[in-house]
């Protein structure tokens, strides 16, 4: 609980609050500006409302290319702070055949550098979905800011998934029809932990408690599951298709990790609120 009683929760449910209402207020803004242009002694003629008519495809493909100058820009930032951790797994893979890697363990110490950027990214990326006020600089700002925050969800989103991948080989691998049964569950979980850990940074960088990031993941894969797999899928081939190619990873990888989910949070979210609009309309007229 805050010093005036207010928890967490409360917190974001205000903030949640003020932007739909900033949101109401710019519609209404446009409408405004529009019924001035219809005096008679106005030079220009009215300019019709902006209504968002392109599909989620589109918006998830121009949300990258409208942006695709800082995006490479932010991009290369994250590339510099993730090439430490990127260095130590490559030491650890290329000494596993040779002999135990553990030695090395503890220079993924250094990679904690690169979770702090993933954050900075994301925050710049859901800045740039909600159509905010951003510029590059913010990057190395946001870096600070969330930290150790970031640390924090790196490392339990990673140990997790971890758990959840050695759960479903073990158990699938015993003879037993029940472990089998539990390596499927097992294995239902760690895709859906997957598909969740899409939507945690973005998340994590508007200012949600950790419950909250947690509950509002799953949420958000539950309503639209399809668009979660597909995004998943996605971002896992291109991983593949730029890190092979080499300048692909120091160029958009990372970028496309932070646009593609922040742009899928607000897909999802506007659904919900579609939703819950129409659900309020049918509850007011019965």
């Amino acid at each position: 609980m805050g010093p005036r009683g207010y928890s967490a929760e409360d917190t974001v449910q205000e903030q949640e609050q003020r932007q739909r209402e900033l949101r109401e207020k710019l519609a209404q803004a446009k409408i405004h500006n529009v019924q001035g242009l219809q005096d008679p002694d106005a030079i220009f003629g009215p300019v019709p409302d902006f209504i968002e008519t392109r599909g989620p495809v589109k918006r998830l493909f121009f949300s990258i290319y409208d942006n695709l100058g800082t995006l490479l820009v932010i991009n290369f930032f994250t590339f510099l702070c993730t090439l430490p951790l990127i260095y130590v797994l490559v030491m650890i893979v290329s000494t596993a055949r040779s002999k135990s890697p553990v030695f090395l363990l503890p220079l993924l110490v250094l990679g904690l550098v690169a979770p702090p950027a993933w954050a900075a990214a994301s925050s710049y990326c859901a800045k740039v979905v909600e159509e905010q006020m951003r510029s590059v600089g913010e990057f190395w700002q946001d870096y600070r800011r969330f930290a150790l925050k970031a640390i924090v969800l790196a490392i339990g989103q990673w140990l997790i998934g971890a758990v959840l991948f050695y759960a479903t080989g073990w158990y699938l691998g015993q003879a037993a029809v029940v472990t089998k049964v539990i390596g499927l569950v097992s294995l239902y979980a760690l895709v859906f932990w997957a598909m969740a850990g899409l939507y945690v940074w973005p998340l994590m960088v508007r200012g949600y408690s950790w419950r909250l990031i947690l509950r509002n993941a799953g949420v958000l894969v539950i309503a639209a599951p399809l668009r979660s797999a597909i995004i998943l899928i996605l971002l896992l081939i291109f991983s593949v298709i730029l890190t092979v190619t080499g300048i692909g990873l120091a160029a958009l990888l990372f970028g496309l990790w932070a646009m593609l989910p922040n742009q899928a949070l607000v897909l999802t979210r506007e659904r919900l609120e579609k939703r819950a609009s129409s659900r309020t309309q049918q509850t007011s007229h019965t």
